[in-house]
C-alpha cells in the first residue's frame, strides 16, 4: 500500500503537466491554423489555374477573343443575361445548357459546385445579392486605372463600353489580373471609387479589408499569362488597374 501511494502524482505535478500541455497547444494551434489557411489558398489557386486553362481554350476556339466580363443584357433583371462564367462554363466542366439551350445558365452554375466555386474561403453571404461564386473578371483590360466613362477600353456591356478584345491585345499580360477573388462577377478599382461593391479600394488613402482579400489579407489572382499567385493589397490593386507600376 505504501509503494502504491508513493507512485501517485501530486497536485502540483499535475498542474505542471497541464501547464506544459497548454503551452505546447498554444504554440501548435497557430501553426495548424496557418497550414489550414494555406491549404485552402492552394485549392483556390488550383481552381484559378483551371480557369486560366479554360480561358486559353476559349480564346483558341474563338479567334483569340477573350470572353466578355460583364452582363450582356440587364434589362430583364439578369434572368437571361450571360457573362464570362457562362462562356467559360463548358470548358470548366459545366455541361448544362439552361441559357437558351447553349450555355450553362447562372442558376445552373450556382447550383453545381465546381471550378467557379473553388475557393473554400468565400462566404456565399458576401456575394453581391447572394448569387456569386467568389471569382470576378477584371474590367480594366487596357485602361490605366483612371475612369474614362463610356470611352474607356474595357469590355463591360452594362456601362456603355462594350468591346470585343483579342487576348494578344491585353497589355502587361504577366502583370495584368484576369480573374481573381471577388464578391461580384467583376473586379473594378479606381482612384475615385472608395467603396465599390466589386473591389472597393482607394489607391491614395489605403485599401478596404474585405472579402476580396480573404486569404490571410491576400487576394488570389490569375494573370493573363496563365500564372496564379496570392497578392497583398497594393499589388492586388495595381494588378487590376495599373500593372505598369508593378
Amino acid at each position: 500500500r505504501r509503494r502504491k501511494g508513493n507512485m501517485a502524482f501530486t497536485l502540483i505535478e499535475l498542474l505542471v503537466v497541464i501547464a506544459i500541455i497548454a503551452i505546447l497547444a498554444s504554440m501548435l494551434l497557430p501553426a495548424l491554423g496557418k497550414a489550414r489557411n494555406q491549404a485552402k489558398s492552394m485549392k483556390c489557386l488550383g481552381s484559378e489555374k483551371q480557369i486560366g486553362v479554360a480561358l486559353y481554350q476559349y480564346t483558341g476556339d474563338n479567334n483569340d477573343y477573350i470572353p466578355i466580363n460583364g452582363w450582356v443584357d440587364a434589362s430583364d433583371g439578369y434572368a437571361n443575361s450571360y457573362g464570362w462564367r457562362n462562356l467559360l462554363g463548358p470548358y470548366c466542366g459545366y455541361t448544362s445548357s439552361g441559357w437558351k439551350g447553349m450555355l450553362p445558365s447562372n442558376a445552373e452554375i450556382l447550383a453545381k459546385k465546381g471550378i467557379f466555386s473553388g475557393c473554400p474561403e468565400f462566404r456565399t453571404e458576401d456575394g453581391n445579392g447572394g448569387n456569386q461564386t467568389g471569382y470576378g473578371m477584371n474590367v480594366h483590360v487596357l485602361q490605366d486605372g483612371n475612369s474614362k466613362g463610356a470611352a474607356e477600353p474595357s469590355i463591360r456591356s452594362d456601362v456603355g463600353a462594350f468591346r470585343f478584345l483579342k487576348i494578344n491585345a491585353v497589355t502587361y499580360p504577366g502583370k495584368r489580373l484576369a480573374v481573381g477573388d471577388s464578391d461580384d462577377l467583376t473586379i473594378y478599382a479606381s482612384y475615385t471609387v472608395t467603396n465599390n461593391g466589386n473591389y472597393g479600394m482607394n489607391y491614395s488613402s489605403g485599401y478596404r479589408y474585405g472579402d476580396t482579400l480573404r486569404h490571410y489579407t491576400g487576394m488570389n489572382a490569375l494573370f493573363y499569362d496563365g500564372r496564379a499567385a496570392t497578392l497583398l493589397s497594393r499589388s492586388a490593386y495595381l494588378s487590376v488597374a495599373k500593372p505598369q507600376e508593378l
